[in-house]
């Protein structure tokens, strides 16, 4: 267990992810969390809380692990944009909420897991990583075309009325079945919650 411990650490500190565009450079070349099938998913969850509780000297049994491991990766699917981070951003996430980075937390469990990857979903670096990817680094989200926010909101909204994901992962489509329509709604999901953390970040910050 040490050895994995001081793996993972090693793994994170040389980590291409410590930088913003390290993290959008990385992003294009690695699976991201959804788009791994759900037994491989709570598989490599499982082994991450084990190493965690590893961490905080805490003894949890196996039967509780896989529990916790279940629970996350349903309070997860709930959100496309975590669903969407890569394992690395995920054990980052888990490492810094374990330092107090995310605010105190009471006991390793699934609801703090999840505390941690909100936090860092509204992290500067994530948020600048995100602004980036959508080419808005220039500019804040607020001067983005109306009517192109609009259009990416009616069809991401319009696919959930359906009760449709909101964009199909490569696992389930191939590169050229996926449609503009798709990419559209993708950009949409993930632009629509960059915009809310950006001006989440700017009234904290009480930034003009």
């Amino acid at each position: 267990m040490e050895r994995s411990l001081q793996k993972t650490e090693n793994l994170l500190t040389s980590s291409s992810i410590a930088t913003v565009d390290g993290l959008v450079s990385y992003r294009k070349t690695r699976p991201h969390y959804g788009s791994v099938p759900r037994e491989a998913r709570l598989k490599w969850m499982a082994k991450e809380i084990s190493i965690l509780s590893a961490m905080q000297h805490q003894n949890t049994d196996a039967g509780m692990i896989t529990f916790d491991a279940v629970t996350l990766d349903d309070m997860m699917s709930e959100d496309p944009a975590i669903m969407d981070l890569t394992q690395l951003e995920i054990m980052e996430a888990f490492r810094k909420g374990l330092r107090g980075v995310y605010g105190e937390f009471y006991g390793l469990t699934a609801s703090s897991l999840y505390h941690f990857l909100s936090g860092y979903m509204k992290s500067e670096k994530k948020i600048a990583a995100t602004r980036k990817i959508l080419g808005e680094q220039k500019k804040p989200f607020n001067d983005a075309p109306a009517e192109k926010i609009a259009e990416y909101k009616r069809i991401a909204s319009e696919r959930e009325k359906n009760g449709e994901p909101v964009f199909q992962p490569p696992m389930f489509k191939t590169a050229d079945e996926i449609t503009e329509e798709d990419r559209n709604a993708h950009r949409a999901k993930i632009e629509l919650q960059a915009q809310e953390i950006y001006r989440k970040y700017r009234q904290t910050n009480k930034i003009k």
